[in-house]
């Protein structure tokens, strides 16, 4: 606990001063403008940086400005029922952690079976699998239960080939409106995120990886031709492609970070 947190980089509304959560016999003299670990993870959890008040069932800040301009509270491997190796994988895991207040939760995405092909488990680690569609089905259930606030998915996937199609049909399916599309110039530069007010009612994802140059109409035909034996196919089905394929890069509406500008 030994790091500081340089209080002039956080903008909080209504709040003109956070140094109050700190505590003077919590270690050494501190650096001026800036609070300990402990403090900064008080200021996190307090009312003060709350979004929701449920007794009022008001949300609590502003959130007019961009996204990028907030402390999301997120979740880690939250599929996970206790520790990251051999431990249970749930769908009420994902239930829980929205209704704590998570807005940014994780979806480990692996191939599965042809009853499931998609599923949620943490690659090599001996956890169990749950169903990528039920999960999908969980959250647009209760994403919006207590608030209207968006939410973030975050995506790590290990899919091959055709199922990220797969993935990206599902995710239109089970999500609907309520899917925030991947904007037309994809991969240009955006002067300025959305803020969380245009985002209410909406489920964004997050993901990585470089978006292939083919269009889907050519990984489709490249596809079908592979499987019918007339092409090799560089990223074959069973292999995972170092790239994310058109089909699930335009449900993606977040694949890279955005500074906060003071």
């Amino acid at each position: 606990f030994g790091m500081y947190f340089d209080i002039t980089s956080i903008k909080k509304s209504g709040s003109q001063n956070i140094s109050h959560f700190e505590e003077e016999e919590e270690g050494p003299k501190r650096p001026i403008f800036s609070i300990s670990m402990l403090a900064f993870v008080r200021y996190l959890k307090s009312e003060e940086n709350q979004l929701y008040d449920f007794n009022s069932k008001n949300e609590c800040l502003d959130l007019s400005r961009p996204l990028n301009e907030y402390f999301i509270a997120s979740s880690h491997n939250t599929y996970l029922v206790g520790a990251q190796y051999l431990a249970v994988s749930s769908v009420d895991a994902y239930i829980q952690a929205i209704r704590k207040g998570a807005r940014c939760i994780e979806l480990d995405l692996h191939e599965g079976t042809q009853e499931c092909p998609i599923i949620i488990t943490h690659g090599g680690a001996g956890t169990s699998l749950i169903s990528f569609e039920t999960v999908c089905r969980a959250i647009v259930e209760y994403a919006f239960e207590s608030t209207k606030a968006p939410i973030i998915l975050s995506l790590e996937s290990h899919l091959h080939f055709e199922s990220q199609g797969t993935c990206a049909a599902i995710f239109r399916k089970v999500f609907g409106d309520a899917l925030l599309p991947a904007p037309a110039d994809q991969g240009t530069s955006q002067k300025r995120l959305q803020s969380p007010r245009e985002l209410y009612g909406k489920i964004l994802l997050k993901g990585k990886g470089t978006v292939s140059s083919m269009s889907a109409f050519e990984e489709d035909e490249q596809l079908k031709a592979y499987i019918t034996g007339k092409a090799e196919l560089k990223n074959k089905p069973n292999s995972v492609p170092k790239f994310l394929t058109k089909k699930l890069s335009q449900t993606i509406t977040i694949s890279r970070s955005v500074s906060q500008r003071l």
